[in-house]
């Protein structure tokens, strides 16, 4: 389980980094939107739910599903012959695959404390 004072900390710098990404967005697009992008990844832990091993198979099947479609959206781009429809189903195939990647450490953490909560009884 995540400590309530790693949530807080995580909530408090998550809070700086959006403060610090809207005041930066007017000036400079990209880096207001990478600073954005950083306060979601702080808020993350206040978000997790607590570990179980049904959580940690939804994560799981999320997993897999990201990865398929990142594979499809390959497939589709290898097919298509229009360039501009090419990529946009690229970039949408990168899209699942960032997100696959997103999970993974996520879901490896889950099912690492699954397997210590079933040990420890």
């Amino acid at each position: 389980m995540i400590r309530t004072s790693i949530r807080v900390a995580s909530a408090i710098a998550g809070a700086l980094v959006l403060v610090a990404g809207l005041s930066v967005i007017g000036r400079d697009f990209r880096e207001g939107a990478a600073l954005l992008i950083g306060s979601v990844v702080y808020f993350a832990p206040m978000c997790m739910p607590s570990i179980d091993a049904a959580g940690a198979n939804r994560l799981r099947i999320a997993l897999r599903m990201c990865f398929t479609f990142a594979g499809l959206a390959w497939i589709a781009t290898m097919i298509l012959r229009d360039h501009d429809t090419a990529n946009s189903v690229a970039a949408l195939g990168v899209a699942w695959w960032i997100a696959g990647f997103a999970l993974t450490p996520i879901a490896a953490y889950y099912y690492s404390r699954v397997a210590m909560i079933a040990s420890d009884e």
